[in-house]
């Protein structure tokens, strides 16, 4: 369930963006597909290899290994992330404009996903390293945590994209 709160957040913004301006569904949604990549590849990657390897250190009480294991993971991740999202931030209206940029979906369309991109990548390296420590709160057998945790930014999503969305429209989403 934990690891399912996300798709509560995206559902939570898709429901909101229905009340905004014709378009912001999709805008979102092909920004988010695009700001997934980098994800997939460097944070869900790295997490998931990481797992193993916590849990067995975990298991055999090595903390100091488990946190340098972690500022590894950390350092890698943010070697490749960093670079990543400043390439989204910068290239984002070539991204969309190549990938979408064509039959109904227009210019305002390709600025407005644009925008919403380089809002998702000023995000990445954060969602980055939160992909890495909930690994290890699951080597550590403490997914409570990760539930608790995800919970509570369910509500603050929710709070703050009522909030923003007022002002900033879909990118406040």
């Amino acid at each position: 369930f934990a690891a399912g709160i996300v798709q509560v957040n995206i559902f939570v913004d898709m429901i909101l963006a229905s009340s905004l301006q014709v378009g912001s569904i999709s805008w979102l949604y092909f920004s988010d597909r695009i700001n997934q990549l980098p994800l997939g590849i460097i944070g869900i990657a790295l997490g998931t290899a990481l797992l193993p390897h916590l849990a067995q250190l975990y298991a055999n009480g090595k903390t100091k290994e488990i946190r340098k294991a972690l500022s590894n993971s950390l350092y890698l991740g943010s070697f490749f992330t960093l670079p990543a999202a400043t390439a989204l931030i910068i290239l984002s209206p070539v991204i969309i404009s190549g990938v979408f940029g064509y039959g109904a979906f227009d210019r305002i369309d390709v600025e407005a996903t644009a925008k919403a991109l380089v809002v998702y990548a000023i995000g990445l390296p954060a969602f980055v390293a939160q992909k890495l420590f909930q690994t290890v709160f699951y080597a550590s057998n403490r997914p409570t945590i990760i539930l608790i945790i995800s919970s509570i930014t369910v509500l603050t999503n929710i709070i703050l994209s009522v909030i923003l969305m007022r002002s900033l429209g879909h990118i406040g989403l």
